[in-house]
């Protein structure tokens, strides 16, 4: 399963995709503009 996160800016975007990897898990962004989100998930 995924968990999205709240729209964030890009600097904390970026972030989120560093602690996800950080500790073992995949991430990407989804959404446009002040939308745009992350969303984490454990790869199998």
């Amino acid at each position: 399963p995924e968990v999205e996160l709240s729209p964030q800016n890009a600097y904390i975007r970026r972030r989120q995709h560093e602690m996800a990897r950080a500790a073992n898990l995949s991430s990407y962004s989804v959404g446009k503009g002040a939308n745009r989100r992350v969303r984490i998930y454990r790869e199998e």
